[in-house]
């Protein structure tokens, strides 16, 4: 991955601020002070952003392009193990929000289809927030606490279908 070009970085961080709805509670100097911490990237068709089992550290949200969230899972119907695209990300998107809460390895591999531009939202920078700007680390982190719960509440519906199907996952 590499950052876009400083020339183009401030207006594309404006846009993604005021327009991704992850950040819709935040009143303008709130943005201004969120847009420090983050980092857009450039990401080209194949290019994996993280490794499933790597350290978990960054928070990404799709401003363009597609990501595949692939999972290596041992099926039920052929031995051994496989790699299986999960879900694919769009504009809008987001995946690895628990990254920046929890220390954890990542659960999944994240790899561009197309490409793509994310932002980058590191653990490192939600604690920053936190520790300078605590009105708006709580902001954020009620933000994080929403978007995990509507992701956790699909789960069950998730999983009856891929039973029910009798399908892989």
């Amino acid at each position: 991955m590499k950052p876009i070009h400083p020339s183009k970085l401030d207006q594309a961080i404006n846009d993604f601020l005021t327009n991704f709805p992850f950040f819709s509670d935040l009143d303008n100097d709130e943005l201004a002070i969120l847009g420090e911490y983050i980092a857009i990237y450039q990401v080209q068709p194949n290019e994996v952003i993280v490794s499933e089992g790597d350290e978990a550290v960054r928070a990404y949200f799709v401003l363009d392009g597609e990501l595949d969230v692939i999972r290596e899972v041992v099926s039920g119907k052929t031995p051994g193990v496989k790699k299986v695209a999960i879900e694919k990300l769009g504009a809008g998107s987001s995946v690895g929000e628990l990254n920046i809460i929890a220390d954890m390895q990542s659960p999944v591999t994240v790899k561009s289809f197309t490409q793509s531009h994310v932002v980058g939202f590191s653990k490192e920078g939600f604690a920053r927030i936190g520790e300078h700007h605590p009105r708006v680390g709580l902001k954020i982190g009620i933000a994080l606490c929403k978007m995990l719960s509507k992701r956790l509440l699909t789960i069950p519906g998730q999983l009856a279908e891929c039973v029910l199907l009798d399908r892989d996952i």
